[in-house]
């Protein structure tokens, strides 16, 4: 179990990371950031928010501002929450910014296969899978190897190599926590 613990630990922080470094740079669909969401996206980066209360009320001045903040903005909230092991909570939050208007990324929906998976529910995490390629977003490893991670917390070791072989055969290389 311990092993096993250790493993969600770096998965996760490869999930932030490989999410901050590819997201550096952008600056949101409608222009520059707001003093808000520069303020909520430090708090994240800072690992400022430890409670839910802390992250909730972060998410409900987004929420309230218009133009609605980026998706990146909601994410560093989202992937915050997730850190402090919220993760039905994060899942009603993307539920309420699906009800604003705000759709999902690639990271948003990775976010959110992760929580599926703490909470063993891989299943609806598969269909997240599913969501995502019907976006005509591209799976990418931090996907895959969340959802392996689940299948073996299930102890369902076949299906994690199943997983990893389509992973394989569809061009998405495995990086060292995979």
């Amino acid at each position: 179990m311990k092993l096993g613990a250790t493993f969600l630990q770096l998965d996760t922080r490869a999930i932030f990371s490989y999410y901050r470094m590819s997201l550096r740079s952008y600056h949101g669909s409608r222009g520059g950031v707001t003093k808000l969401s520069s303020f909520v996206r430090d708090e994240c980066k800072y690992g400022r928010i430890k409670k839910l209360d802390d992250g909730l009320k972060y998410f409900n001045q987004l929420i309230s501002e218009r133009p609605l903040p980026s998706i990146v903005t909601f994410c560093h909230i989202l992937g915050s929450l997730t850190k402090i092991g919220c993760y039905s909570d994060v899942i009603l939050l993307y539920k309420k910014m699906h009800c604003f208007g705000v759709n999902p990324d690639i990271y948003t929906l990775s976010i959110l296969i992760n929580c599926f998976c703490r909470l063993g529910k891989v299943d609806h995490g598969f269909c997240l899978l599913g969501d995502i390629l019907k976006r005509g977003y591209l799976p990418n490893v931090i996907t895959f190897t969340t959802l392996i991670k689940g299948l073996c917390l299930q102890e369902k070791i076949d299906s994690a190599y199943k997983v990893f072989d389509r992973m394989t055969k569809t061009g998405v290389r495995p990086d060292a926590i995979t």
